[in-house]
C-alpha cells in the first residue's frame, strides 16, 4: 500500500505545472495582422470559410453600422455565397450555427460578440471575464472586465490556455472559438461532455473529477499530455493524437482502450476501468505502466527496454511476459492469478509485489537488486532467497512456509512472515533487522538475543516454551502472546514500552527494570503476584485472568488510566471454621481497603458476607459446604486508590475453595530445656485433615550439629524404623481423612547456656487437585539449660515455680575458734553455667486469670554429714543473701525470650526482700517476694547475684574431713 501512495504521489508533482487547479485563467496568443489567418489550412482551420467569405463581401459590410453588427449569429447576405461543398445546416439548433463574424474595416472577417447562454456558457463566460486568475501569466488580454454578451470570437481565438479548475461549471459551450488554444485545465467540475474537435492545437488537456460520458479528442493531432481520469468515460478514442506522451485514463468505465498509434506514450495510467485486454506491443517508449484494478487476463510486456514501473495488481491476470524488460526496476502484480512468476532475469528490479496470486512457484535468482519483496497470501511451500542479497524488506506472510534461510540476508532490516508453517528460525547475524513478525507459525523456541537493532518484536500465537531476549537493547514493543512461555527475562530490554504477553503459562514476572513501559497485557497466565511499583510511566495495564490477590504495587502510578484486574480465578484451600459456622478469607489486599463485595456462585445453604476492610467474613458455613465451591468477589471502581485519580478500574473474580488434602504435623521434644550432654525424646505426629486423601507421602527431620540421633531409637507407630523413614527416602503411603504416622526418635543435646536447637521436619505429598504437590514444615525447640538451675515447667499448672538454684557450695574451709563468713568461689562453678555472671534466680509463674497474690518464701535445713548427723557447734549457722531483685520475664522458655531487671508497673510485686538471713534449722519459713491481689500475674524470677551469698559458720563448727549438707527449701504460696 507505500508503494501505491508513492506512485500517485509522484504523479501528482509531476502534473503540478500543468495543474493549477485553484486558478481560472486564459492566455492569449501572439498578436498577428488584421485578416491574416493564424491557421494554416481550411483542413485545419473550421472557421476559414467563413473568414474568406465575409473577404468576398465587404461592400455590405461598409454600409452597417458598427453599432449595429449583430450578434446572436454571423451575417450572411443571401445562400447564394454559401459554399456548394458544405452540407445544409437546417437541422443544427442555432446556438450550433456559427461562422466567423466580419472584421471591421472591410480588411477581414467582422468580430462578432458571443451572447452568453446561446454563442457561450454563460457561467464559463462569467469565469473568463471576471477572474482576474486568467491573466495569469501576467499577459494581457483583450476579454478581461467586459460586460455580460461583450466578449467576442476574436477574444476567444486570443487564447492559448485557460484554466478553471473547481469552478462548478456544467459546460465550457463556447471553447470551439478557441482555435488556438494549446493548455486547457477544467478539473473539479460538472462537465459531462468536451467537444475539442475544433481545438486542434490542443497540446495538453487535463479534465480530471468530472462526470464526462463523451470525449470528442478526432481531431486533436497535436495533443501530448491528456489527463481525463476519475469521470464516466465508457469508449474513449486518442488514435489521432499520435504524438501522446502522458496519458492518464485511470477511474472511468472504459471497457478497452487502443493506444496502437501512440506509439510516443512515455507514461500510461489507465487503472481503475473494466479493461479485459492490453496491447502495448507498439509503446515500447513506456516507461511508467499503470494499469491495475482491470480485468485483464494476460499482459505481454517483453521486448519493452526503458519500462521501469508495472503496477498491473487486482486483474485476473494468469500470464504476464517479463522477458527483455531489463529495466524494469518496480513491479507490482499482486492480486492476479499467476501460479509462476520468473524475474530472475529482471537484474534492475529492486521493488517485487506478488501478493495474493495463488502462486506455487516465485524465481528469484539473478534479481541481484532486490531490496523489498512482498509475496503475501500465496501458497509457496519454500522460498529461495540465497542471492537476494540486497534484501531490506520481506514480506511472506500467510502462505505454507515450512522454514526460511536468511543466512546470505545480512542486509535485512524488517521481516513479515506471519501465518506459515514455520518451525525453525535462525536469525544469527541480522544485526541491522529493526522489525520482526513472525506470528502465527509452529515456533517452539526464538532466540533474538543478537539483534542489538529490533525495536518491535511479534512472535505471539506459536507454540513457544522458549523466548530470549536478552541482548536485544533496541527493543521498544514485544509481542508474544499465546503461547506456552513459563518464563521471560525482559531484564535487559530498559526501552520496551509496549509487552505483551498475555494467554501464556507464566507464573512468575518481574518487570522492575522496564521502567518506561506504558502499555502492558500480562493476562491469561498463572500469575499469582504482580509488582509494577516500579513502572511509574504506566497508562494501560491488564491483568485480568490471573490468580492475583494484590494489587496495591499500582499505588502512586498516576499516569495509569486503565487499570483492568478483574476474572481472577482464586483458588485456596478451605479456610478454618468456627464452632459458630464463621469463616474469614483475608487474603486480597488493596490500598484503600474500600469498595469489597461478594457473592455466593454455589455453596449450599446460602452464606452470609459482612467486610472488614479487604477481609470478607462469612457465616453459615462449614468445612464440607465449601468444599469445592465458590463465591465471586468484586471492588468498587471509584474507590480503588490505584493509578491515576480518574479512569477505568477494575479488581474481581472468583475464589475457590478446595477440598485438597492438608497434612498437618508436630515435632515436640519431651522436655523444653536438657543441660547439655542429656538425652531427649522427640515425638513427629502428621496427621490428615481434610476429607481428600493425601497420596505418597515421605517425611525429612533436619537436626543441627548441637542435636545427634540414636538410629536404633526410631520408632513408627509404634513399631521399629530406620533413618529411611525420616530422612525422606521411604513412601509411606497415602492418609485419609483422620489418620495419622507417629515417628518418635531420641537425641543427645550439647552446647552452651541458653542455646536453642532446632528440629525441623518437612512432610512431602501429593493428590489428584490441581494445586499438587504439597510440602509443609514444623519445627520443634529445646534450650540448654543452665547446670546450676533446675527446670521444672509444669505446664499443666497456671501457678508454679519453674526454676531454682541446684545448691550453693562454699567448698572446703578450715575450722577455726572464732565465726567465720565464707562467699561463693568461681573455682567451684567449672560447669556449663553463667550463674558466676548473672547469678542465680527462682523463677515464678502466675497464668492464672484472677490473681489472688502470692508469696515465695524459703527456708534452711540444719547442716548434717552423709549419715544424717548435725554438724557439731552448728547451731546459728545462716545463709545470707544481698542485693536480691526481683525481674520480669516475657515470652518465656521461648526463643524471643528477654528479661527485664527494672520492671515497672502496677503488677509488679509490691513486697521484695533485697537482703534476707535464712538460719538453719529454724522451723519458720523467711518471706522474700511477697504479691497482693491483682500483683504477680506474668512470669517472674528472684535474681541473687553470686558474689552476694555467703554462709555464716559459728566458732569450731564441723569435724575435720567431713561434707556437711543442708536443704534449701522454696515454697510458692497463692495468697500473700
Amino acid at each position: 500500500m507505500n508503494k501505491k501512495i508513492k506512485h500517485y504521489l509522484g504523479l501528482t508533482l509531476l502534473l503540478l505545472p500543468l495543474l493549477p487547479f485553484s486558478l481560472t485563467y486564459a492566455e492569449t496568443v501572439e498578436e498577428v495582422p488584421t485578416g491574416e489567418s493564424t491557421i494554416s489550412s481550411m483542413a485545419d482551420d473550421p472557421l476559414k470559410e467563413y473568414k474568406e467569405k465575409a473577404a468576398n463581401q465587404v461592400s455590405t459590410i461598409e454600409s452597417t453600422p458598427e453599432t449595429e453588427a449583430t450578434e446572436s449569429q454571423p451575417e450572411v447576405n443571401s445562400t447564394e455565397d454559401t459554399p456548394t461543398s458544405e452540407s445544409s445546416n437546417e437541422d443544427i439548433p442555432e446556438a450550433e450555427v456559427k461562422s466567423k463574424p466580419q472584421t471591421k474595416g472591410g480588411i477581414g472577417p467582422q468580430t462578432v460578440n458571443l451572447i452568453e447562454g446561446v454563442d457561450i456558457d454563460a457561467d464559463f463566460a462569467q469565469l473568463l471575464r471576471t477572474d482576474a486568475s486568467v491573466q495569469n501569466l501576467g499577459t494581457s488580454w483583450s476579454g478581461y472586465g467586459k460586460a455580460q454578451d461583450q466578449l467576442t470570437d476574436d477574444d476567444m481565438v486570443a487564447l492559448n490556455q485557460i484554466g478553471v479548475a473547481f469552478k462548478n461549471l456544467n459546460s465550457l459551450m463556447g471553447i470551439e472559438y478557441a482555435v488556438n488554444l494549446t493548455n486547457l485545465i477544467c478539473p473539479g467540475n460538472s462537465l459531462n461532455s468536451l467537444d475539442l474537435s475544433a481545438n486542434t492545437a490542443l497540446a495538453s488537456l487535463s479534465c480530471p473529477d468530472n462526470q464526462l460520458t463523451s470525449l470528442n479528442l478526432s481531431t486533436n493531432t497535436a495533443l501530448t499530455t491528456l489527463i481525463c481520469n476519475n469521470n464516466q468515460l465508457t469508449n474513449l478514442d486518442v488514435s489521432a493524437s499520435t504524438l501522446l506522451t502522458y496519458f492518464f485514463c485511470n477511474d472511468n468505465k472504459l471497457v478497452d482502450l487502443d493506444i496502437s498509434a501512440n506509439t510516443s506514450l512515455v507514461d500510461l495510467n489507465c487503472s481503475m476501468n473494466v479493461l479485459t485486454s492490453l496491447d502495448i506491443t507498439s509503446n515500447i517508449l513506456l516507461k511508467n505502466l499503470y494499469c491495475f484494478n482491470n480485468k485483464l487476463t494476460s499482459l505481454d510486456a517483453h521486448d519493452h527496454p526503458s519500462l521501469r514501473v508495472l503496477e498491473c495488481y487486482v486483474n485476473e491476470l494468469n500470464t504476464l511476459n517479463l522477458n527483455g524488460a531489463l529495466a524494469l526496476e518496480e513491479l507490482n502484480c499482486g492480486g492476479n492469478k499467476l501460479t509462476t512468476l520468473d524475474v530472475s532475469d529482471l537484474t534492475s528490479l529492486w521493488f517485487l509485489v506478488c501478493g495474493e496470486n495463488g502462486m506455487t512457484n516465485l524465481i528469484l535468482d539473478g534479481a541481484i537488486a532486490l531490496r523489498e519483496l512482498d509475496c503475501d497470501i500465496n501458497k509457496l511451500t519454500s522460498l529461495d532467497l540465497s542471492t537476494n542479497v540486497a534484501l531490506q524488506r520481506l514480506v511472506c506472510t500467510r502462505n505454507s512456509i515450512s522454514s526460511l534461510d536468511l543466512s546470505n540476508n545480512k542486509d535485512l532490516r524488517s521481516l513479515t512472515c506471519w501465518m506459515n508453517e514455520i518451525s525453525n528460525l535462525n536469525l544469527e547475524g541480522l544485526t541491522l533487522l529493526n522489525y520482526l513478525d513472525c506470528n502465527t507459525n509452529k515456533l517452539t523456541e526464538l532466540d533474538v538475543s543478537d539483534l542489538i537493532s529490533l525495536r518491535n518484536l511479534n512472535c505471539a500465537i506459536n507454540e513457544l516454551t522458549s523466548l530470549n531476549v536478552n541482548g536485544a537493547i533496541a527493543l521498544e514493543m514485544l509481542e508474544c502472546y499465546g503461547n506456552k512461555l513459563t518464563d521471560i527475562d525482559t531484564s535487559t530490554n530498559l526501552l520496551m514500552q509496549w509487552f505483551n504477553c498475555n494467554n501464556n503459562n507464566l507464573d512468575d514476572l518481574d518487570v522492575s527494570k522496564n521502567t518506561l513501559l506504558t502499555n502492558f497485557d500480562c493476562s491469561q497466565n498463572k500469575l499469582i503476584d504482580l509488582d509494577v511499583s516500579m513502572n511509574s510511566l504506566l497508562e494501560k495495564l491488564i491483568c485480568e485472568n490471573n490468580q492475583l490477590t494484590d494489587i496495591t504495587s499500582a499505588n502512586n502510578l498516576n499516569q495509569l488510566v486503565e487499570l483492568s484486574a478483574g476474572f481472577q480465578k482464586i483458588i485456596l484451600p478451605i479456610p478454618i471454621v468456627s464452632v459458630g459456622g464463621e469463616a474469614e478469607v483475608d487474603i486480597l489486599k488493596t490500598t484503600g481497603h474500600a469498595g469489597l463485595s461478594a457473592s455466593n456462585i454455589d455453596i449450599t445453604p446460602s452464606p452470609s458476607f459482612t467486610y472488614n476492610g479487604d477481609k470478607i467474613l462469612m457465616s453459615n458455613v462449614t468445612r464440607f459446604s465449601l468444599s469445592d465451591k465458590s463465591i465471586s468477589f468484586s471492588y468498587d471502581g471509584s474507590q480503588l486508590t490505584e493509578g491515576a485519580s480518574s479512569g477505568t478500574k477494575s479488581f474481581g473474580g472468583t475464589i475457590t475453595f478446595f477440598s485438597a488434602s492438608d497434612l498437618v504435623h508436630t515435632i515436640v521434644p519431651n522436655k523444653k530445656k536438657v543441660y547439655s550432654g542429656e538425652k531427649l525424646k522427640w515425638t513427629w505426629t502428621i496427621e490428615s485433615m481434610s476429607v481428600k486423601k493425601a497420596e505418597d507421602t515421605y517425611a525429612e527431620v533436619s537436626l543441627p550439629a548441637g542435636l545427634v540421633i540414636d538410629p536404633s531409637s526410631i520408632t513408627k507407630d509404634g513399631g521399629p524404623a530406620t533413618l529411611a523413614d525420616i530422612n525422606g527416602t521411604n513412601n509411606h503411603g497415602d492418609l485419609n481423612y483422620g489418620e495419622t504416622i507417629e515417628f518418635t526418635f531420641e537425641t543427645t543435646a550439647t552446647g552452651i547456656v541458653n542455646d536453642w536447637l532446632k528440629a525441623k521436619g518437612r512432610v512431602d505429598w501429593d493428590d489428584d487437585t490441581i494445586t499438587g504437590p504439597y510440602n509443609n514444615e514444623t519445627e520443634g525447640l529445646v534450650q540448654i539449660q543452665d547446670d546450676e538451675q533446675t527446670y521444672t515447667p509444669k505446664d499443666s499448672d497456671d501457678m508454679a515455680l519453674q526454676s531454682v538454684p541446684i545448691y550453693f557450695n562454699h567448698g572446703t574451709n578450715p575450722i577455726v575458734n572464732t565465726a567465720q563468713t565464707h562467699h561463693l568461689h568461681s573455682m567451684n562453678y567449672q560447669s556449663n553455667t553463667n550463674v558466676v555472671t548473672d547469678g542465680f534466680y527462682t523463677r515464678i509463674k502466675d497464668d492464672r486469670s484472677v490473681s489472688t497474690g502470692w508469696k515465695l518464701t524459703a527456708k534452711l535445713s540444719d547442716f548434717k554429714d552423709s549419715s544424717n548427723s548435725l554438724m557439731p557447734n552448728g547451731t546459728g549457722t545462716s545463709l545470707k543473701l544481698e542485693n536480691m531483685s526481683i525481674e520480669r520475664v516475657t515470652d518465656r522458655d521461648t526463643p524471643q525470650e528477654t528479661i527485664d531487671p527494672s520492671p515497672t508497673g502496677a503488677d509488679v510485686p509490691s513486697s521484695v526482700q533485697t537482703t534476707e538471713t535464712l538460719v538453719a534449722g529454724q522451723p519458720t519459713a523467711k518471706t522474700l517476694v511477697s504479691a497482693q491481689p491483682n500483683e504477680g500475674q506474668d512470669t517472674w524470677q528472684l535474681r541473687m547475684p553470686f558474689d552476694k551469698i555467703s554462709l555464716n559458720l559459728p566458732a569450731n563448727a564441723g569435724k575435720k574431713g567431713t561434707i556437711y549438707k543442708a536443704k534449701l527449701t522454696w515454697s510458692l504460696d497463692d495468697t500473700p
